[in-house]
This record gives C-alpha cells, structure tokens and sequence, in this order.
C-alpha cells in the first residue's frame, strides 16, 4: 500500500494508512544502521501487502526505511485476521503470530526485512473453530519469563486468557477473566489490547481501548489476583476513532513504553515515555490533510 509521501518521511501518507489492517511492533531489521533499542513495524495492509518500517531516531520521524516484506496477495488479504509480535524462540529478533479466518494460529520465526524463514502451525482450522472467536490479541512479558513470550487473547464472550511462555507451540493457559461472568460482560467492550512496561517493573502492563473511548492501563498484568488499574482516559467520543493500538520502544529511553496509534482518518501517532498517568508526549508520524 505504499502511498506517497515528502522525501523526508518514509511512511506513506494518511489516506494508505486508513488500510493498515494491523500493526505489529518488534525487532525484525537486525542487519544495517540500527540504533539500539529502537522497535520496527511491521504492517499488515488490507491488500495483503506486508511491509516492514525500520525504528530510528526522531529527527528522523521515528522511522528511516521501509522494506516490503510481500506485496500485494489475496490469500494475507482475505484470510489473515491478525498479527502480533514477540519473542517465542529465543533469538535476538522477533517472531510473528498469525491468526487466520479459519481459526488456524500461525507462527512465523525470526522475521526479517528479507521475509519469513519457516512456519509452525499453533492451532489448527477447522473443525475446531476456538480461535474463530479471538476478539483481540497482544503479546508481552506477562509472568512467565523474561521474554516477551506471553500471549493475551480476548475472546467474544469476554474471556481473558494468557498463553504463558508460548514457543512452538502455545503456552501454559491461565484464564485472567472467566466467561459468563459480570466481568467478562465488561471485558466484551474491550475493542483493542496492547502492551507495554509503562510502570516500570519487571512485569509489563496490558492496555485496553474501550468501546466507550476510555483507555485504561492495567499494571504488571499476570492474569491473577487484583491488577493495578490506571485509568488514562475517562470515556471521551475522540479515542473511539483509535482503530489500532500497539506499544514498544521506539524513543531514546530502553523501556517499551511508547504506544502506536492508527486513527479512523488514517493519522498516525506515537506517544512517548507513557507511564502510570498516560501515554506520553504526543508525536505525530502521519497528518491528514486538511
């Protein structure tokens, strides 16, 4: 979907984004001028189109490079519902998660600017339709390890679950919200999840988008007992147009406490250095024309 845009800026411009059908941060351009601790992200398009945009610094808008992974192909177009990024095999990049229509779950190891090298299936189509009903997912460092290898889904009945220490195959399953409860009918207006270390601890803090516009940080997320609840934003009509949400580091600071957001106009911004009491200093990437 690669759309124009001015010489110093590699992202496309406002109207390509309205197609960014995901977004999927992580660490996939391990060869080249990388600084430290500066995520790429990877683009889901809804031609099919899977494009990568190398982290950099913010004199350069945050991002200094595109590589097109694949171009435009029907089958990622009609099929490919979701995808999200970690760390599931243990090397220095990240690794991609792919959910299907079917309700087949993909894994794709160390992904780079040259592509895929390799696939594990997670959980297989039909006849079992489970994961037809993931609503939502995220990954992150959830209690299981020191990796970002912890997979949180969000299902239409409002089920919480982590899959702790997902690899090859999916992890250890904890249900954080148990379904047909008064929780899970809260849980069904989560509309976007996201994750990051926005309060500093060795846990990471789940991100929730509510079908009201009220964003709320959950801290240290585990999946039990009483999580911390920071609430961002109260309800507000502005933060429904936020169509997808997704944390990691892209600002000077090693933590992965900057969020993405793609807006219903096809804005782009990145918040930097959130914590407890918000998402950060504002930067947009993309404007839309007025």
């Amino acid at each position: 979907m690669a759309g124009t845009q001015p010489p110093s800026n590699v992202l496309p411009d406002a109207e390509t984004w309205k197609h960014a059908k995901d977004i999927a941060n992580g660490y996939f351009t391990l060869a080249g001028a990388v600084e430290d601790d500066r995520m790429d992200m990877f683009v889901l398009w809804t031609d099919g189109e899977l494009t990568i945009y190398r982290g950099a610094s913010q004199r350069e808008n945050f991002f200094d490079k595109e590589f097109k992974v694949q171009g435009p192909n029907k089958f990622w177009a009609d099929h490919a519902v979701q995808v999200v990024a970690g760390d599931f095999t243990g090397d220095s990049g990240s690794d991609l998660i792919v959910r299907w229509t079917d309700g087949e779950v993909t894994l794709y190891p160390s992904v780079d600017e040259k592509g895929f090298h390799g696939e594990v299936q997670l959980h297989k189509p039909e006849p079992d339709d489970t994961w037809k009903h993931a609503a939502a997912m995220t990954v992150g460092r959830f209690g299981g390890n020191d990796k970002a290898d912890d997979l949180v889904v969000r299902w239409t009945d409002g089920e919480v679950t982590i899959y702790q220490n997902t690899g090859t195959t999916l992890g250890r399953q904890i249900i954080a919200v148990t379904p047909k409860t008064p929780q899970a009918e809260t849980w069904k207006h989560a509309v976007e999840i996201g994750s990051g270390d926005y309060t500093g601890n060795d846990g990471w803090d789940l991100v929730v988008r509510w079908s009201d516009g009220e964003v709320t940080n959950y801290a240290d997320f585990d999946g039990g007992g009483t999580w911390r609840e920071n609430k961002w934003y109260a309800p507000n009509e502005l933060l429904t147009h936020a169509v997808l949400v997704t944390g990691g580091d892209f600002s000077d600071n090693p933590y992965a406490d900057d969020t993405i957001i793609r807006w219903t106009d096809g804005e782009l911004s990145l918040y930097t250095d959130g914590d407890e009491k918000g998402l950060g200093k504002d930067n947009p990437l993309v404007t839309p024309k007025k």
